[in-house]
């Protein structure tokens, strides 16, 4: 198996159907994605626009790696990793290949079959899981952001002293 380096793209197009067509060729989970665009020039916006509608349609979650697009669109405000330049990239993927040893190649044999038994997890079957936990880590903001909005009220009152045990 070979160590998760950066592979590049190079969009051919704003368009939707086009950025599909070049998207659904690509296997996201094999390694982390750099998507350039900069030579879209005033249509970037819209290319990133369709690419994710494309993840969102695809229900594409990218786990375990990321998805990064090389572009300047200041005033874009989605989800999508949008950097400026390749520079920027994390160093983290940035893997310069030799040899591996023994020892680590007994360990990237335990995370090929990581990795092959996450592929065959079926979406369906741990969407709920994390849905359920993303959920009652909201309840515990929202309770956590209430005592904390009580706690100021009676820290301005002054009735501190009456209220401690």
């Amino acid at each position: 198996m070979a160590l998760a380096n950066y592979k590049i793209l190079h969009l051919n197009s704003f368009e939707k159907r086009m950025i599909y067509a070049q998207l659904s060729q690509l296997e996201m989970t094999d390694g982390p994605y750099v998507l350039i665009i900069t030579h879209l020039l005033e249509k970037q916006i819209e290319a990133l626009s369709s690419i994710d509608e494309y993840l969102q349609e695809n229900d594409l979650s990218l786990f375990p790696y990321p998805l990064y697009i090389i572009g300047y669109a200041p005033e874009y405000r989605g989800k999508l990793n949008l950097i400026f330049d390749k520079k920027f990239l994390p160093k983290f993927f940035n893997i310069k290949t030799r040899p591996l040893n023994i020892k680590e190649n007994i360990v990237m044999n335990k995370i090929n079959l990581i990795k092959e038994n996450l592929k065959s997890i079926q979406h369906n079957e741990y969407q709920p899981i994390i849905n359920e936990f993303s959920r009652t880590h909201k309840i515990i903001a929202e309770i956590h952001s209430e005592n904390h909005f009580y706690q100021k009220i009676i820290a301005q009152t002054n009735f501190e002293g009456e209220f401690d045990d």
